[in-house]
């Protein structure tokens, strides 16, 4: 063929050099005629080679396009000539590499080899010639055909139409030729009319699909072996040829694919693979089996769907002529009831689309009741268990393998079904099961098993189940008689007429993933459950189950994975490509291409596999915007306006001449390149490059005029010249006269430091004024900035001299401080505490006096450190002056030791093991020493408590009561008793109840009689025995111990008795009985032992049974209690033993039938099955009539007949015969399968001859008669099958076409030839194929063929092409690269650049031709490594992108100097100056430099030296410090809580950290140090928050003294008791100046303050001494109230003269009982207990009838004491309001509101109180304002609660407690009231619950929960002890509403008034239990009686509280 002339390389490399400096690559046509020749002539012989992919110019696009109509007339060339059709370039297309503009290039494309084999081949088909041909193969050529042409139409390169070409030539040789018609054998009864019993009778039906031979037995040794899935003889041979569906795969294209070959791949690519559609043909494939209507027949395989197992089986149905399925579908159950059977046809429920329909399970009915069942179960006609629907064995279902469409991808399978079903019983229908299995690594692997019901719906992550449903039928079913059993046809004539309409429903799976590198998958559907199929079993006819139809039944691989490996494929070759296709593109299109580019990305690196669709949808829009990319000339544009704006301008006015004319120099290339830059914008072709090297230039030459404005140099002015000199002139040195050593040091050092600094200023400023005129602006600035930097660093340095201090008077008060230190030591004898405080108070003195000295000798001292050691040393003095007044004389350690040991001692008693009556005497005695024990234990512990600093007087007061109730303690222990213990009790007990009669059951009679009368003789003594018992149990815990042992002896003496007379009783005799039924045994035993028959296992199963039965009778014979049990039990046991020896008979003989059976080898093994079952029937029903025989006569006749009918059992047969004809079918098949020599159609034919020979074989033996006749027929098939030996030549074919494949490939894959090179390689390999091939076809032998093969082969390999145009495209590449290097080097300008590329395009001209020139390989090599080195060389170097650089750091530093807020402007002029040394110098280096090396570093020093430019501000640092330092002077000032001396030490500490701020910032060398300094500096300045503590401490000193003036005025208190109260006072006032002394905030001062005058404040005592006068005021008040209460009484007209009596009498004798307990008491708390008793008990509704009624409001008010005073501007504590209150009992206080106090006057504080009954009043507390002492009016705000009205609450009102309250209240008066009722532990927990309860009640911080947890705990207890007293009685309840005692207003009571206000006072600050928390005074009571007196009516019910609350 002839080419057309294509310029030469260098021909173009001279053209191109003309208009630019590159070589761009030239695409060359592939020439393939003489390959497409081979191809033509292998037609339908052989297989031919598609030539490998050539990479397509993806820039061509073709001209002609043939269409299909335009092929019919199988002429293709339609006016046009094959060879002509060309092809053009159309830049941008998809793939294209390069922007740049090329020449036009064409290849000629041959399509004529193509279009004649498309023309050959559709004219074949329409002579028909293809009828042969097996319809697959067919309609693969169709298939293969439609793509050829579809290619011929679209092709744009030689190497896709060659491909097509080979495609369309291998096609042709998979023609497949149709088998022969096999004429069908008649079937032949191999059963001779006799039952086949476990047998598949193979002559019933022929075998659908397969000629093979059915069933090879199990004992064939290739079970379980895999085999040739091509053997047509294999039942399970997989349908590879038959089912292109189930069998598709995916090629994947090469990996060199180009784009367009991957995009038509992915564009082409099916969204799903259906692999099933075979099946769904249900009725070609069910007329294929030749059905009869209404038939339902077994079988195999059905559209490549197989039966599971080797011997598996599956029916199939088909409708009636009437249009239904056959009865076996429909459920017939029998009903008992009617003897009828009722077929359901609404129970048939499934699709019926088709006239067949397949079923997947047999359930056993009456017509297969002979069949095996999975439970391996014997049929039963009636009895079979609910639900229960068995499935006959073998029907497991129906399995299919696919083909895995890409090994490599994976994929998701999805299963989907129609189903229903036949039946149901009771609500149970048969269930499927769905499972897809793939084989890994040899081993079988679920990737799917899921079952379910088809009646109902579901939707989950694995399925979507849509059920099936009943019909609708009416009637639902019909019934028929049971005798004579209906026929088929009438059950189905019923069925025509009421024919079934259930639906069906469907299945589908979820998507299955199927993971890579399997290749098949397997899908299986089967029984759920083959117990419960849901139809009946005594039907008379077969029933099938579980239906399944094709219609629908989809298995579909999607191939999604697919088309993401695709699409990712693609997404690499637009990567590739991505700089390429969008250099010099504009944005939007470029954004647009680059988003949906990433978009791809996003879709194929996810890890989620998308739908195909999806990733079509992806494809299609990356291609669309990679069309839509546009040339981008904003860039161009916007240079060319910016340059346009800037030659416009004229900065030269004021500039030096030299500048200015550089200058304007500039400024005329700039206009030059706006006018060439306008060229390339108007000119709609301008391509990518000239748009770039015209913006290079406007960019190049703007950057030139903006460094040339940049250069123009101002002139320094006159002022800026002699400000210069002025202050040059005044840098020195500063006057030291009158300062520190240390400061004048530190001067002189850091003058010294700067003093070259200072030289290095001075001589700048004097070059610059040197050069008068002629210095510049910056010249001047920098040297000014110099000057200025060293004249600020002076000034600083003259700021480090500092004056010197006065320290006189330090030295004074040190002195004075050291004398009080050195005298003698106080403390010896002094408590622990108060001696702690002195010698701390000494330590800190002696620390005082160290500091002091150490600022006395310091010479370098300030004055602020002088005034700050004064305060200090005066501070500790004071300090230690009060802490040695303080000191307080301690007790002994030898007395606190004793104290503690004998407290110790005061504990309760053991009382284990005593008697509850002596336990009860001693908790009295011990509750009357209760209350003196706990006060003594509660003195000791709080003397104790206190440690060292215990007073000798509090020891020596809790030793003298502490022994006192220890001597009683002891006393009292002597009342308890020893009781009888539990385990004493216990015994006795059960002995006693054990003394019973014996059990004469089973004795004899006479031993009864005995018995009976030795019983009577005793029968006395064991009622007095349980007598004794019965009176020790009656005492309960009060028995003793001597009572217990005592009964126990009687006990044990007539038990002992009773035992000895049990003795007499003798037992029945029934080892007699027991012998005969153990010889019975034996006899039995060894019978089976001797048999031959049985096993050992078998033995030992019977044996067993003997055994059991032996001992079952034994057991009967030990139960009998006569003599006639024993005979009977013995007679029954011995016919049990004698039926199991009968039935161990059968057993044997069964076994040995069974043995004889196995050792047949005559016998298959379903033939040996059939045997056995009648065997085992025979067994069986022997078995049975032993079982059911009642005489031993009856068992032996019954075992002879069984032994009978079992060795009657004779089996013969022909399995055997046909097994070894598969065998050697199978064998031969093989043989020829692995006949290397054989092609496929030859191995087909002589498969044929194999298969004849077996059938016929197969034949011959079904029909022999006798044993001889089936080997005769056996052997003779065996030799016949054995004759088969084929021969052939399509190996050879194959071969030349693989050596021709490889050749081809090699010649793709030699690097070194270009495209044409190959062509003619390939004509040379076509040629030696051809020869090859005809050489074989001629040949007559064997030999010929191989020799033939060997020559052809030879001939291909010895074609080794060699080449030149690898080498000219490596020029070419190597060029491309140095100037795409050159186009990326950022160092060079555009100039620049355009040299380097020339050098680049004459050495790759220079080199192409020598490769040109070259005659060898060689020589070619050696041009092209020469050429490639030679542009390799070119490596241009650049310094204007240096100058740049420069340029933009020095711009950049002086943008970030100027934007430095830490700069004053001074120093910025400085740093300015430097930089712009710094770039001066940077620009004469890069100008000097020869090399890049050398350009780079100088511009990187330049860089770097610019950049080191970084100036420190210091100036504002300083200035900060000052402002921070006023501030904090200012806020010192102002702080009311600092003396004057306390603002002076603050002051100090202000002024050293703003000193030592200043210094560091001096000191400062980066700007980090002087921000760090100046941070830490005003953090130091911050922190200085001084605290006043002198105002706190006088303030605490006068609550001091208040308070002990408050003491020694009260009169209640003896000497004693104000002693230890002011001890208290002075403890709390201590603890107060402690903590204010170690508080660190203002806030901790006052709260220390508040805190210690609150401590002082709740200091109340009240006496506890007793008195005579205590004594007589509360007998007194006795005396008052009982008369006052008698008064009442008698004045009361409701009462009669004998109530009035009886009431007096009563109040007479508890004043007299009251008088009594006042007589006892010793103290004022028992004193306290006996005055509360009687006004309680004096205050009951039996005692009172009348009460006046009671204002409390208004007495409340006026019994307020006193007026609350307060200085203006000073807050009121709550405390103080609190203290002038008198409050009765349960009144509680809820707030305080307080008034202002800064004006003068009478005020009011609210007070709002809760009463008892929950009412609240409102009192006011007068408070008066006035005037301070020290006349400062300003209010004190230190103190809490200042100026405010917060009616603040004295509990937490988040928490309510008046429950609470009411709980504590009721079990307080319990505790009073009913203490005699109560036992000891009743009342010790009583005692502990009220102490745990107040606790709760005084916690501020308790919980709602616990409060209301403590309410729960005392009503359970009040619950528990209310039946054992009188506490719920009505006059119990009473109490509740007595109203509270109020104060007094008798003259005992004006001196209860402060002690009731402390009380409230002391509460409130505690926040205890209101009124709960004091021990009322005596005084108290006697007011509570004194008001009684006045008729106020109030009963006193205070409680009993502890003191130390």
């Amino acid at each position: 063929m002839e080419k057309k002339k294509s310029m030469s390389r260098v021909e173009r490399l001279h053209r191109e050099k003309v208009t630019r400096y590159s070589i761009r690559k030239v695409s060359f046509g592939a020439a393939s005629v003489a390959v497409a020749a081979l191809f033509m002539f292998l037609g339908n012989g052989a297989v031919a080679a598609a030539e490998p992919s050539v990479t397509p110019n993806t820039g061509e696009k073709e001209i002609l396009n043939l269409s299909s109509e335009e092929t019919k007339d199988n002429s293709y060339q339609n006016g046009a000539n094959a060879k002509d059709i060309v092809t053009t370039n159309n830049e941008g297309a998809v793939g294209n590499s390069t922007t740049e503009s090329k020449p036009t290039e064409v290849e000629t494309l041959n399509k004529k080899s193509l279009i004649d084999l498309i023309a050959e081949i559709e004219g074949k088909f329409a002579k028909d010639t293809y009828a042969n041909k097996t319809e697959d193969s067919v309609n693969q050529l169709k298939t293969v055909l439609n793509e050829a042409k579809s290619v011929l139409n679209n092709a744009k390169t030689q190497a896709e139409l060659s491909q097509a070409h080979a495609k369309l030539v291998t096609a042709t040789t998979k023609l497949q030729t149709k088998p022969e018609d096999k004429k069908e054998a008649p079937a032949v009864d191999t059963t001779n009319g006799k039952a086949t019993v476990g047998i598949k009778a193979t002559n019933t039906e022929k075998s659908s699909e397969s000629n093979s031979i059915a069933n090879s037995g199990s004992k064939d040794e290739r079970n379980g072996k895999a085999l040739d899935t091509n053997n047509p003889f294999r039942t399970d041979a997989a349908t590879t040829d038959t089912d292109p569906a189930a069998n598709q795969t995916y090629t994947a294209p090469a990996a060199d694919a180009n784009l367009e070959t991957l995009s038509n791949e992915l564009k082409t690519l099916p969204n799903f693979i259906e692999n099933n559609k075979k099946i769904q043909d249900m009725d070609t494939l069910g007329n294929a089996l030749n059905v009869k209507k209404g038939s339902v027949n077994e079988i195999h395989e059905f559209g490549g769907w197989k039966a599971v197992g080797d011997s598996g089986k599956f029916a199939i149905a088909r409708k009636t002529e009437a249009g239904v399925f056959p009865i076996e579908t429909v459920n017939t159950v029998w009903a008992d009831s009617t003897k009828s059977y009722v077929t359901w046809v609404l129970e048939q429920s499934f699709n019926r689309d088709s006239d067949y329909m397949l079923f997947l399970s047999k359930v056993r009915t009456k017509a297969s009741s002979t069949e095996e069942a999975y439970d391996n179960s014997t049929y039963v006609s009636t009895g079979l268990g609910d639900k229960i629907a068995k499935g006959v064995k073998g029907f497991d279902g129906i399995q299919k393998t696919f083909k895995a469409y890409s090994k490599e991808h994976g994929s998701k399978v999805i299963v989907k079904f129609k189903t229903g079903y036949t039946g149901d019983i009771n609500g149970t229908k048969a269930q499927y099961k769905v499972e897809v299995i793939i084989n890994r690594n040899g081993q079988e692997e679920k990737l799917y098993d899921q079952t379910f019901t088809p009646e109902v719906s579901k939707t989950n992550t694995e399925m979507t189940v849509v059920k099936a449903s009943d019909g609708k039928n009416s009637p639902q079913n019909f019934s028929t008689p049971g005798t004579p059993v209906p026929t088929k046809a009438e059950l189905e004539e019923k069925m025509a007429n009421n024919k079934p309409n259930g639906t069906g429903g469907t299945f589908k799976s979820k998507e299955i993933e199927l993971p890579e590198g399997v290749t098949e998958y397997t899908v299986r559907i089967s029984s759920a459950d083959n117990q419960h199929l849901g139809m009946g079993y005594q039907s008379p006819y077969r029933h099938y189950a579980l239906p399944v139809t094709g219609l629908d039944f989809n298995v579909d691989q999607d191939t999604g994975a697919i088309a993401k490996d695709l699409l990712s494929r693609i997404y690499d070759k637009l990567k590739a490509t991505e700089s390429a296709d969008t250099d010099g593109k504009t944005n939007e299109t470029k954004a647009a291409y680059l988003a949906e580019l990433e978009n791809i990305k996003t879709l194929v690196t996810s890890t989620e596999v998308k739908k195909t669709a999806e990733y079509k949808e992806a494809l299609e829009s990356i291609l669309s915007k990679q069309l839509a990319l546009k040339v981008d000339k904003t860039g161009l544009t916007d240079s060319k306006t910016l340059l346009d704006g800037l030659v416009t301008e004229d900065p030269t006015p004021g500039k030096t001449q030299d500048t200015a004319t550089a200058y304007n120099a500039a400024k005329q290339e700039a206009v030059k390149a706006i006018e060439a830059a306008k060229t390339v914008i108007d000119n709609e072709n301008a391509t990518v490059a000239q748009v770039r090297e015209a913006l290079a230039t406007v960019n190049a030459k703007k950057q030139t005029l903006e460094a040339a404005k940049q250069a123009l140099v101002e002139a320094a002015t006159a002022e800026e010249k002699a400000k210069l000199k002025a202050d040059a002139d005044s840098l020195v040195k500063a006057d030291t006269t009158g300062k520190t050593p240390n400061s004048i040091e530190a001067y002189n050092t850091k003058y010294e430091a700067l003093k070259a600094q200072l030289e290095a200023a001075k001589a700048e400023a004097a070059t610059v004024l040197a050069k008068e005129n002629n210095a510049s602006k910056v010249e001047a600035q920098a040297a000014q900035a110099k000057v200025d930097a060293a004249k600020a660093e002076l000034t600083k340095a003259a700021e480090l001299l500092v004056n010197k201090a006065d320290k006189t008077e330090l030295i004074k008060a040190k002195e004075a401080l050291n004398t009080l230190v050195t005298e003698a030591d106080p403390t010896t004898g002094k408590t622990a505490d108060s001696a702690k405080s002195y010698n701390d108070a000494k330590t800190a003195a002696e620390e005082a006096i160290k500091a002091a000295e150490t600022v006395i000798n310091d010479e370098n001292a300030t004055q602020d450190q002088v005034t700050e050691a004064l305060n200090k040393v005066n501070e500790k003095k004071a300090a230690l002056e009060a802490a040695k007044q303080a000191l307080v004389e301690a007790a002994t350690a030898e007395e606190k030791a004793k104290l503690k040991a004998d407290a110790a001692l005061l504990t309760k008693a053991d009382e284990t093991g005593k008697t509850p009556d002596s336990i009860t005497a001693y908790e009295r005695k011990y509750e009357d020493l209760k209350t003196k024990l706990e006060e003594a234990k509660a003195e000791a512990e709080k003397v104790l408590e206190k440690g060292n600093n215990a007073t000798k007087e509090e020891v020596k007061a809790a030793q003298a009561k502490v022994d006192a109730v220890k001597t009683e303690l002891e006393n009292a222990k002597n009342l308890l008793v020893e009781a009888a213990t539990t385990e004493e009790k216990t015994k006795l007990k059960a002995d006693s109840e054990a003394l019973k009669k014996a059990d004469t059951t089973g004795k004899t009679a006479d031993s009864i009689k005995a018995y009976e009368a030795e019983y009577e003789k005793l029968k006395a003594q064991l009622e007095e025995a349980k007598a004794a018992a019965a009176a020790v149990a009656a005492k309960g815990d009060n028995a003793t111990k001597t009572e217990a042992q005592e009964a126990q002896a009687k006990v044990d003496a007539v038990k002992q008795a009773l035992e000895k007379a049990a003795e007499l009783l003798k037992d029945l005799d029934k080892d007699a009985a027991k012998k005969e039924i153990t010889d019975a045994a034996k006899k039995v035993t060894d019978a089976i032992e001797a048999s031959t028959s049985l096993t050992a296992e078998q033995k030992a199963e019977e044996k067993a049974k003997v055994a059991k039965e032996a001992k079952d009778a034994t057991d009967a014979i030990d139960k009998a209690t006569t003599e006639e049990g024993i005979n009977s039990a013995k007679d029954n046991g011995k016919l049990a033993i004698e039926k199991e020896a009968a039935i161990t008979a059968i057993n044997a003989e069964k076994a040995a039938k069974e043995q004889e059976i196995d050792n047949n080898s005559k016998l298959s093994d379903e033939e040996k099955a059939a045997a056995k079952a009648e065997v085992a029937k025979a067994a069986t029903e022997a078995v049975e009539a032993i079982k059911n025989a009642s005489t031993q006569e009856a068992v032996e006749a019954a075992k002879t007949k069984g032994e009978t009918a079992i060795k009657a059992v004779n089996p013969i047969g022909k399995e055997q015969a046909l097994e070894a004809i598969q065998t050697a079918a199978e064998t031969k098949l093989a043989e020829i399968d692995n006949n290397a020599k054989l092609s496929d159609e030859e191995k087909a034919a002589a498969k044929a001859e194999v298969a004849k020979a077996a059938i016929k074989a197969v034949e011959a033996i079904q029909n022999a008669t006798t044993q001889e006749a089936v080997d005769a027929a056996k052997a003779e098939g065996e030799t016949a099958i054995k004759a088969v030996n084929p021969i052939g030549k399509e190996q050879a074919l194959e071969a030349i076409q693989t050596a021709a494949e490889t050749k081809l490939a090699e010649i793709d894959n030699n690097a070194k030839l270009s495209d044409e090179e190959k062509a003619a390689a390939k004509a040379e390999v076509a040629k030696a194929a051809i020869k090859a091939v005809e050489a074989i076809q001629n040949a007559t032998t064997q030999e010929a063929v191989d020799a033939a093969k060997a020559e052809g082969e030879t001939a291909i390999k010895a074609v080794n092409p060699v080449g030149k145009e690898q080498a000219l495209e490596a020029i070419q590449t190597a060029a491309e690269a140095k100037l795409a290097e050159i186009d990326k080097n950022t160092n060079l300008s555009a100039e620049e650049k355009a040299a380097a590329k020339a050098e680049v395009a004459k050495a790759a001209i220079e080199a192409v031709e020598a490769i040109q020139k070259a005659e060898t390989q060689e020589a070619v090599n050696a041009a092209q490594a020469k050429g490639e080195t030679a542009i390799k060389a070119v490596n241009p170097i650049g310094k204007e992108q240096a100058l740049e650089a420069i340029q933009t750091a020095a711009e950049a530093k002086l943008a970030e100097i100027d934007k430095n807020t830490n700069l004053s402007a001074e120093e910025k002029a400085a740093a300015k100056a430097e930089v712009a040394k710094a770039a001066i110098e940077a620009v004469e280096a890069i100008q000097k430099a020869e090399t890049q090396e050398a350009v780079n570093a100088a511009q990187a020093k330049g860089e770097t030296a610019i950049k080191a430019v970084n100036p420190i501000g210091k100036e504002q640092a300083l200035e900060a410090i000052q402002t921070a330092t006023e501030a904090k002077l200012a806020e010192i000032d102002k702080n009311p809580n600092l003396t004057d001396k306390e603002k002076a030490a603050a002051k100090a500490e202000v002024a050293k950290a703003a000193i030592e701020a200043v210094e560091a910032i001096q000191k400062a060398e980066t700007q980090e140090a002087v921000n760090a300094a100046q941070s830490k500096g005003e953090t130091a300045i911050k922190a200085v928050n001084p605290v006043g503590k002198e105002k706190a401490l006088e303030a605490i000193q006068k609550t001091k003294e208040a308070k002990l003036a408050e003491i020694d005025k009260n009169t209640n208190l003896s000497d004693k008791e104000k002693a230890a109260a002011k001890a208290e006072v002075e403890k709390a006032y201590n603890d107060a100046v402690e903590a204010i002394q170690k508080a660190d905030t203002q806030e901790a001062v006052n709260t220390a303050q508040a805190k210690g005058e609150a401590a002082i404040n709740a200091i109340n005592p009240s006496g506890k001494e007793l008195s005579s006068v205590d004594i007589n005021e509360a007998k007194a008040a006795v005396e008052a109230a009982a008369a006052e209460k008698i008064a009442s009484i008698k004045a009361n007209p409701n009462l009669s003269d004998q109530e009035k009596a009886k009431v007096i009498a009563e109040v007479e004798s508890l004043k007299q009982k009251a008088l009594n307990a006042i007589d006892k008491a010793t103290t004022k708390a028992e004193l306290d207990k006996a005055l509360r008793t009687f006004l309680y008990q004096l205050d009951q509704d039996s005692l009172v009838y009348e009460r006046p009624s009671f204002d409390l409001e208004a007495f409340i008010q006026s019994s307020i004491t006193g007026v609350v005073t307060v200085e203006r501007g000073k807050a009121i504590t709550q405390a103080e309001v609190i203290s002038k209150l008198n409050l009765p009992e349960n009144v509680t206080i809820i707030s305080i509101e307080l008034p202002d106090t800064n004006t003068l006057g009478d005020k009011f504080a609210k007070v709002i109180l809760r009463l008892a009954d929950g009412t609240e009043i409102t009192v006011k507390v007068p408070v008066r304002v006035v005037t301070p002492q020290n006349g400062d009016s300003k209010p004190d705000t230190s103190l809490p609660n200042h100026g405010a009205n917060n009616g603040t609450t004295n509990t937490d009102v988040k928490v309510d407690k008046a429950k609470l309250e009411g709980a504590i209240r009721q079990l307080d008066e319990l505790i009073i009231k009913e203490s005699a009722k109560l036992d000891a532990e009743t009342a010790k927990e009583a005692q502990t619950l009220l102490a745990e309860a107040k606790d709760v009640f005084a916690n501020a911080k308790a919980s709602q929960v616990e409060v209301d947890a403590m309410v729960k705990r005392i009503e359970d207890f009040m619950a528990k002890v209310a039946p054992s007293t009188d506490h719920a009685t009505s006059n119990n309840d009473q109490a509740a509403q007595t109203p509270a005692v109020a104060p007094a207003t008798t003259q005992a009571a004006a001196n209860a008034s402060q002690t009731a206000s402390a009380q409230v006072n002391t509460r409130t600050v505690a926040k205890e239990l209101p009124n709960t928390g004091t021990a009322d005074s005596v005084v108290s009571m006697v007011a509570a009686a004194a008001s009684a007196l006045l008729g106020l009516g109030l009963a006193g019910r205070r409680r009993k509280e502890d003191e130390e609350a």
